[in-house]
């Protein structure tokens, strides 16, 4: 994946695993940004 990327990732989110995430981070190369969101959920 070439393109600048944001990840967004919640609190309390089955869809979105703490290990996953970190997974996430440590393997997309052009990740300009993160943000944790306190109070979002995908359901």
């Amino acid at each position: 994946m070439t393109i600048p990327t944001a990840i967004f990732w919640p609190r309390d989110d089955w869809l979105a695993d703490p290990d996953d995430v970190a997974f996430i981070f440590d393997n997309i190369k052009n990740l300009i940004s993160g943000k944790y969101i306190y109070d979002y959920n995908h359901l």
